[in-house]
């Protein structure tokens, strides 16, 4: 065996232990998800048994068992809907599994398996002949690399119709958090995002190797990075995925659907609300007040539910409130307070800009430099800079 080929089976073994001790030690994890948590060991399940069918092809292990060659040839179209089922289950208040619209996702899977029919009838001994040029039937070869050809296809395009599915579940989220938190840079699990576009970039690069290979050429030291690579970010997903806490505690099933509707639906659930304009200005007068007067914004943990409890208004009111009569989220107009707060701290007294933020009520100083930056144009120090400056031409 090759050095190269060594290494292919040294990353793949590595791979697929790495995998099924992870979904281990997932399954017996207690998150508060279960979701979430099955979800991410499906992920971690097929993963494996994909890199297993590596391994089989590595060792030339169909020469031994011929009649498992081709068996999982579909499985990997199911691993970028199963991470979209997994970024679905981070990213929704509501604990669920599978919708009646999931079943597209066992669309591709399907009609590669259909593809690839011609082939499972084969006998053992045809299979084996297939894997060498000198005793291969140039028909049958040609049927099966058209088939491959078609499924790597059907993978690339899972792959991109699923990371477009998942980025629209990440602006319904970030909408989310901005009308239920104050602080939400822990919670829009940015890591995952990233996470995405790489590995459906490394899926890609994987259907181009596997198409030069299928030409006769060998993609060498190339296709070996690649499976690198992939090891390593389902390592990430992994060690992220397990210590991944549930952004949503608790659901209120009435607000979710409200702030993840469009903007013409929003119109028109609130049209038919009993909640008069005299109300909500009422409700106004309330939240100012508990944030002029009573200084709530300090509260770093601040939530919509918090705020809910202490003006004894129902969140599905305030949030009402705040996107017809206030023209605002939650998020912002609890941190335009904090902002203002901030501004009167740069200017009348000498504290370092970590302590305005905290005192402010921001929980980091990168949250705070942003949301400045954000609402006054400048960043924090070149306000009390431009502030001092302009105080000591008064002075003067």
């Amino acid at each position: 065996m090759a050095s190269l080929d060594i290494w292919k089976v040294i990353i793949s073994s590595m791979t697929i232990a790495m995998c099924f001790l992870s979904m281990a030690i997932v399954l017996t994890k207690q998150s508060g998800r279960s979701d979430q948590e099955r979800f991410l060991a499906l992920f971690l399940f097929i993963y494996g048994l994909v890199k297993f069918d590596q391994l089989y092809m590595h060792t030339n292990s169909f020469e031994i068992w011929p009649h498992l060659a081709g068996i999982m040839f579909s499985l990997k179209l199911f691993l970028p809907s199963v991470m979209y089922f997994y970024t679905r289950s981070l990213t929704e208040q509501k604990e669920q599994w599978f919708k009646r619209q999931d079943t597209f996702a066992l669309c591709a899977p399907f009609i590669a398996a259909l593809v690839a029919t011609p082939y499972y009838v084969l006998s053992a001994e045809q299979k084996v002949a297939l894997m060498n040029p000198l005793t291969r039937d140039p028909v049958l070869y040609e049927r099966a690399v058209l088939g491959c050809q078609i499924g790597l296809v059907l993978f690339v395009v899972t792959a991109f119709t699923y990371l477009g599915m998942s980025f629209k579940l990440f602006r319904a989220h970030t909408s989310r958090l901005r009308m239920l938190f104050s602080q939400i840079e822990d919670k829009q699990i940015s890591w995952l995002r990233w996470v995405i576009i790489v590995i459906t970039l490394a899926w890609i690069w994987y259907a181009i190797c596997e198409l030069w290979l299928l030409t006769g050429k060998q993609p060498g030291s190339v296709y070996l990075t690649n499976m690198v690579i992939e090891m390593f970010f389902v390592g990430f997903i992994a060690l992220r995925g397990i210590n991944q806490q549930p952004v949503y505690q608790e659901s209120n099933a009435e607000l979710d659907w409200v702030e993840t509707a469009s903007n013409s639906d929003k119109e028109s659930v609130y049209s038919k609300s009993s909640l008069t304009e005299e109300a909500r200005v009422e409700i106004a007068k309330k939240l100012l007040y508990v944030m002029d007067v009573e200084q709530l914004y300090k509260d770093s943990e601040l939530s919509l539910r918090t705020l809910s409890d202490k003006i004894q208004v129902s969140e599905v009111r305030i949030s009402e409130t705040f996107s017809q009569h206030m023209k605002t989220s939650f998020f912002d107009f609890v941190n335009q307070h904090r902002v203002r707060e901030a501004c009167r701290l740069l200017q009348q007294t000498d504290h370092k800009i970590v302590a305005v933020a905290f005192d402010a009520g921001f929980n980091s100083r990168s949250t705070f430099g942003a949301a400045f930056k954000k609402y006054i144009k400048q960043s924090p120090s070149q306000y009390r800079k431009q502030h001092s400056a302009n105080a000591a031409s008064r002075g003067g």
